[in-house]
């Protein structure tokens, strides 16, 4: 943990900026709960489990971060707080969507942290708040999300820091997510505040009985979460959540309406109404967010049009499934395209993300090729051959040049219907092309 280095990140799409007498916008602790991998990770999978469970606390003036009963500080810090769009800082300098990561409003609020010593974040670092209880920050491949803590001490350990929301991304539910083990001593630990119970109920299915067995949170007496895990395995779950101190994306919480939630373009909303046992009630998600559904109830029996009803209608559940690809791989599902002949923004896109997605996949093999290649290397202390480490700067240079030169290609746009095109046509050609470039080196390296 004390060696991992965490190399700065240059974004585009700059609004303007505040100076630092503006209030610090993410000042408290947080808690590292979950992960995103969206790039080329120089950290291996254990150094990024690492992380989570770990608090950070941000003063006006210091960052320190706790390790149990030990903490790392940055004991002068200077900040900038801007403003940007979500799309434009999560899909240019990513290549993921923001819905992928809970984040559904269009603008998001970024703070940039410099440190004038090298620090436990290095010198530099961004951090995107969604919410008062949310935040967001790319470190080295990863998007590390971080949920509001309160103190319940003054003394110095992680281990007395408690959550003040119960905080629902795709990739989580507090500090479970899709790697977990949904079992009563993982679920304990994860909530402390509630009481688990094991149940089993009997179901008809296909004209036979079906023994399911499930936990049930509560919490004051009351059924706050229902945990139902789908294999003997315990890897994979849905939990049903019933608690009015969650936080879902969009910032909704119990008794939220449906108008509030789902304000946004519709075209990124799917709505099932009265589907199997959930007659009277809609199940809503964001397109690029299907791991959440929000389940909405009609709060008045007038006579209203279906549309009012569903604009009044009152989130009453919300449902996460665990989906083990979405943390450990990029956020597209592609194929090669045939051409790139002239073709809209959306078609452009479409191809990029395809390719982006190829692009991921050789340089994965690329590095257990590198690895391979040196059966000898000491494996405890993970120090990597000099050709893989150059091969990963090498790619992150290309992945910043592809960035900056295509930004810099669409801004000679007349229109913003011509720059999206032109975005997305730079982006795509030129991923292609080290698509090819790869090809090669593998090919090379597999002979």
């Amino acid at each position: 943990m004390k060696n991992l280095i965490l190399i700065p990140v240059y974004l585009l799409f700059f609004a303007a900026v505040a100076k630092a007498t503006t209030p610090l916008p993410i000042e408290g602790s947080w808690k590292i709960t979950s992960y995103q991998i969206v790039g080329y990770p120089a950290m291996s999978e254990a150094e990024t489990k690492n992380w989570i469970g770990k608090v950070v606390e941000f003063k006006e003036k210091t960052a320190t971060l706790y390790e149990g009963s030990s903490h790392q500080v940055c004991p002068k810090l200077d900040y900038q707080v801007m403003k940007k769009n979500a799309e434009g800082y999560f899909l240019f300098g990513f290549s993921v969507e923001p819905q992928r990561l809970g984040v559904t409003e269009e603008e998001i609020e970024l703070v940039r942290l410099t440190c004038q010593i090298d620090s436990w974040f290095g010198k530099y670092r961004e951090f995107v708040k969604v919410s008062d209880d949310q935040i967001l920050s790319y470190w080295d491949g990863v998007i590390f999300f971080l949920a509001k803590q309160s103190r319940t001490t003054n003394a110095r350990s992680s281990s007395l820091f408690g959550p003040t929301t119960l905080l629902i991304t795709p990739q989580s539910v507090g500090l479970l997510n899709p790697d977990s083990e949904f079992n009563e001593k993982n679920l304990k630990r994860a909530f402390p505040g509630y009481i688990v119970e094991k149940k089993a109920v009997t179901q008809m299915i296909n004209d036979g009985k079906r023994v399911i067995s499930y936990f049930e949170l509560y919490r004051q007496g009351q059924t706050m979460l229902e945990v139902y895990p789908k294999s003997a395995t315990q890897k994979k779950a849905y939990i049903r959540i019933f608690d009015n101190t969650v936080q879902a994306p969009a910032q909704a919480k119990m008794g939220a309406i449906y108008a509030d939630v789902f304000k946004n373009d519709e075209q990124l909303i799917d709505c099932q109404a009265g589907i199997k046992k959930r007659s009277g009630q809609t199940l809503c998600s964001f397109k690029n967010m299907s791991t959440i559904q929000y389940v909405f109830e009609p709060t008045s029996d007038k006579d209203i049009s279906p549309i009012d009803a569903l604009n009044q209608a009152q989130l009453v559940e919300i449902v996460w499934n665990a989906d083990p690809t979405l943390i450990t791989e990029t956020a597209f599902t592609i194929r090669s395209p045939a051409n790139i002949a002239p073709m809209t923004a959306l078609t452009a896109k479409t191809e990029y993300n395809r390719q982006q997605k190829r692009l991921q996949e050789l340089y994965n093999r690329i590095k257990m090729a590198f690895e391979k290649a040196t059966p000898n290397r000491d494996t405890k202390n993970l120090n990597q051959p000099d050709e893989l480490i150059n091969f990963i700067k090498a790619q992150r240079a290309w992945t910043q040049y592809r960035k900056d030169h295509c930004h810099w290609h669409s801004a000679l746009a007349k229109d913003d219907t011509t720059k999206s095109n032109k975005i997305f046509t730079c982006l795509l050609r030129m991923t292609r092309a080290r698509v090819d470039e790869m090809e090669q080196i593998l090919k090379h390296l597999e002979q």
